[in-house]
């Protein structure tokens, strides 16, 4: 393993924090000696100081003092910093990791200390210089021990300080810390004795060095008063020559110690879960010797500057507005380091792991290893137990917390099995998603009188597709390119179009698509079921407007997963990323066994073929209906979905999420503030994340609903949709692009009864709205009006798919990722702005929730689209 090391596993010189400790090392002794002796506008020579505090040498020695102990305390932050900034790799097997370096540190500060005490202030801060001097030589302790104990002492707290945070660099700056005190000990050696002895002629050959702090040198007077310098610190010089001899080659010693007592310290929490969720009972420890598979989600290079990365390419100030990147760039970018996976893996083996049982996944993101049970508790300090859930069966092995040494935490996102417990639903449950009805209109393909498909005069009590143009100046005919593609994810368990309602519909508002059907791919056995077996609504309303918006162009249908994955849209989500990114599937990618389906699934219903990996082409822009409740999954899960919805924009892919339609809470209620657990009675507002969860994620827009009120027409400023999504995320930090706007809501115009119930940090949503209610869909062969952010969202992505195809028309690219263009200041035109209404609160009330108001606002975002407008702006970016 010794051969695997470099340098920088110990050492960063590239970081300018190290040099800058270095520099405030070598100005304190070099800066106290200039004050007190040296210069010509000095203490010893001029008595400037004693001068300028009037003549009080005294008073003049302690402001002396105070200088230099503010110094020390500089220097002190500035080695800390330092050494933050520097790889972790511990040299001392433990348990001499801790009993060696809180030795040195407990000794140091014993020198330092006592010696302070035996000299006083005076003593200790150059009171010779000033006149002050001893009567007598300091004998007893510390100076009957050792030689010049402050200095010794003062290095010694470094040494101790950096193998107590197991910071290598420490030792080499530790080191520099000893030649700058030796180097400060001549000076200051011949300055004491030209201050006591200079006024007398003696012959000083035989006398022994005083026993002072800053430690004196034997100095020896030629009769020509030339004086020849002897160091009486060489026994200190000597020693501590072989003590740092001995850590240059401790490294190598340690890693043979490493091989039988592993290197542990600096271990902390990296994952726990706050009690057992609902449903959920532990039923027996783990057998000590049965052998499990742990696998290790590899932390991702570069993954720390995605958002710099998105917002070079998708910011319209930027000049690499819209070069997009390649699959390959994008692979190459982000695959874990050597340096990850041989940490990592060599850490594995230290640990009594078979290397043989080790294996890296094909594109360099995990590391799955076999191990017993035992050993799983022992490596990750957790306590593994069998769960099982009551209502679903779903037996699931997992813990409540683990924990990382910290040279590991930073190569590792997390582990499973971790702490996540997610229950699957038998493969017969129907979907328990609420339906979106407000009523029958119209049996069959008629409307009812009084109402037609040309005209707006009564868009208040029903939308048509007439009136979303209307509403947003949407008029625009299609190129229908060949490069320009729109789709939409369909999850199979929860609802499948039915082409009968699709044909219904069009006979109505869309004679030219009676016939026509979406292109159909089927993603890890998306397909028709019976109409017993799902809720053909949300499917149907989603691709009848879709189509008939952007029609002539072709919209593409991604039917994901199969019916095991009903009521769990979350694992038909990453089915679904899996599909463009082959290096995201299973245990080879961001798939997490327990969360995510395998395949082939032996279960009743269970897609038998292979999963699709990597085998799907995502259209320039697609909508998405659905959501999952954020707190469902582990923070490290959704987290590394949202870098893979971004790395998919990085392509040039545009995603538009619907924010749900449960207000500021999710479908089972806010989040109780004492259980932690969602509840009906629960207070803190919660988010709901819709497929990414970058709704709380922060690469995917997020769209919200509005409403025409009763008696207005679609020239009439628009309100927001009670029901709406909007807030603010738990998990995801406020994006930069946000800011500004979110800033000037909190600021301004957030409700007092909010205040407290949310995080004024997270990600704000949604960014766009659109008009959401009273929809009229065909759904089962009947006329119905629905409502819901999922009837916006695919309003939105047909804009969208427009202004891709007017500038591919024109030989520009896709627009891609769009919130850095949303938010910026030239887009503000494009918004109609909405200041009325508001979303519902975790009661269902409309006064509980957040109210809209102008500007961004966390009940309808930016506002609804000036689409003519948007057209404009865009088609002048490059």
């Amino acid at each position: 393993m010794a051969s695997s090391l470099k340098i920088s596993d110990f050492v960063d010189l590239n970081q300018k924090s190290f040099y800058i400790s270095l520099a405030s090392i070598t100005f304190n002794p070099t800066w106290w000696n200039i004050v007190a002796q040296n210069g010509d506008m000095t203490e010893y020579k001029n008595k400037t100081i004693t001068w300028l505090l009037r003549g009080n040498a005294r008073l003049g020695c302690y402001f002396l003092a105070v200088a230099i102990f503010t110094l020390g305390m500089v220097r002190d932050t500035l080695f800390k910093k330092a050494l933050e900034d520097q790889p972790t790799y511990s040299l001392l097997p433990a348990p001499f990791n801790v009993y060696v370096p809180a030795a040195l540190i407990v000794t140091g500060q014993v020198l330092v200390l006592s010696s302070t005490w035996a000299l006083g202030i005076t003593g200790t801060f150059l009171g010779d210089y000033f006149g002050i001097l001893m009567d007598h030589r300091v004998e007893g302790f510390p100076f009957n021990v050792v030689e010049n104990p402050m200095y010794i002492g003062s290095t010694l707290c470094f040494i101790g300080g950096s193998l107590w945070l197991e910071k290598p660099a420490g030792l080499l700056i530790s080191l520099y810390v000893y030649i700058t005190y030796v180097i400060a000990l001549r000076f200051e050696g011949l300055a004491v004795l030209l201050v006591y002895y200079l006024p007398r002629t003696v012959d000083i050959r035989h006398l022994k060095p005083t026993q002072r702090g800053p430690g004196l040198i034997a100095v020896r007077f030629c009769q020509e008063n030339a004086i020849r310098l002897q160091a009486s610190s060489a026994p200190l010089a000597l020693s501590m020559g072989y003590f740092f001899l001995l850590l240059t080659i401790f490294p190598i010693v340690s890693q043979t110690f490493a091989l039988i007592i592993p290197r542990e310290r600096g271990r902390s929490i990296h994952e726990k879960r706050d009690g057992v969720p609902t449903g959920w009972v532990p039923v027996q420890l783990l057998e000590p010797g049965s052998v499990v598979r742990v696998r290790f989600a590899l932390k991702q290079s570069n993954i720390d500057k995605l958002d710099d990365y998105l917002m070079d390419i998708a910011h319209p100030e930027s000049k690499n507005y819209g070069q997009l990147w390649t699959q390959k760039q994008i692979m190459d970018t982000f695959a874990a380091s050597p340096e990850t996976i041989t940490t990592v893996k060599d850490w594995l083996i230290l640990h009594g792991l078979n290397k043989d049982k080790i294996k890296l996944s094909s594109d360099n993101l995990w590391l799955d290893a076999e191990m017993t049970a035992q050993d799983a508790d022992s490596l990750l300090e957790a306590t593994y137990q069998v769960f099982e859930h009551a209502e679903s069966g779903t037996v699931q092995m997992a813990c409540d917390s683990y924990s990382l040494p910290s040279h590991i935490q930073k190569h590792v996102e997390f582990v499973y099995p971790g702490t996540t417990l997610n229950a699957r639903k038998a493969s017969n449950n129907k979907r328990s998603l609420p339906k979106r009805s407000n009523g029958i209109i119209s049996k069959r393909d008629t409307l009812p009188p009084g109402f037609s498909a040309n005209s707006t005069d009564r868009c208040d009590e029903a939308i048509f597709p007439v009136c979303i143009r209307e509403l947003y100046d949407f008029h625009y005919d299609f190129k229908e390119s060949k490069d320009n593609r729109i789709g939409v994810f369909e999850a199979t368990a929860l609802s499948i179009y039915l082409q009968e309602d699709l044909d219904a519909f069009f006979e109505i508002f869309s004679p030219d698509l009676v016939g026509q059907s979406p292109e159909f791919i089927s993603i890890d056995g998306g397909s028709f079921q019976s109409l017993s077996m799902n809720d053909p609504d949300e499917s149907d309303d989603d691709l009848q407007y879709l189509m008939t918006l952007v029609t002539p162009q072709k919209v593409t249908l991604y039917q994901t997963g199969d019916l095991v994955q009903l009521n769990h849209p979350q694992e038909a989500f990453n089915n679904f990323l899996d599909a463009f990114d082959g290096s995201y599937c299973s245990f080879e990618g961001g798939d997490e066994p327990g969360v995510d389906d395998t395949y082939p699934d032996p279960q009743p219903g269970g897609f038998q073929g292979p999963e699709d990996c990597g085998t799907v082409k995502p259209a320039n822009v697609i909508s998405i209906s659905y959501q999952s409740i954020e707190s469902t999954l582990s923070t490290f899960h959704l987290q590394r979905q949202c870098h893979e919805f971004g790395k998919l924009s990085l392509r040039g892919v545009t995603f538009l999420m619907a924010t749900g339609d449960s207000g500021v809470a999710s479908p089972d209620g806010c989040i109780d503030e004492e259980t932690g657990a969602l509840s009906a009675n629960g207070t803190r507002f919660h988010r709901l994340f819709v497929l990414i969860s970058l709704s709380t994620y922060n690469f995917v827009p997020q769209v919200g609903a509005t409403q025409i009120n009763s008696g207005a027409s679609v020239r009439d400023p628009e309100q927001a949709l009670q029901i709406t999504g909007g807030g603010f995320s738990s998990v995801f930090p406020q994006p930069t692009y946000q800011r500004p706007a979110v800033k000037r809501y909190l600021d301004n115009f957030v409700p007092e009864h909010t205040k407290g119930h949310f995080n004024e940090n997270g990600r704000g949503y949604p960014d766009i709205s659109a008009n959401g209610f009273n929809y009229a869909a065909v759904t089962e062969n009947e006329l119905e009006l629905l409502q819901g952010t999922s009837a916006a969202t695919p309003v939105i992505a047909a804009m969208i798919a427009a202004i891709n195809d007017a500038r591919i028309a024109i030989g520009k690219g896709p627009v891609g990722f769009i919130n850095p263009t949303l938010y910026s200041e030239g887009f503000k035109s494009a918004f109609h702005d909405i200041t009325t209404g508001g979303n519902q609160g975790c009661d269902g009330s409309n006064s509980t929730g957040f109210s809209a108001a102008p500007g961004w606002d966390p009940a309808t975002g930016l506002g609804t689209p000036n689409f003519s407008k948007m057209l404009e702006l865009w088609l002048q970016l490059p």
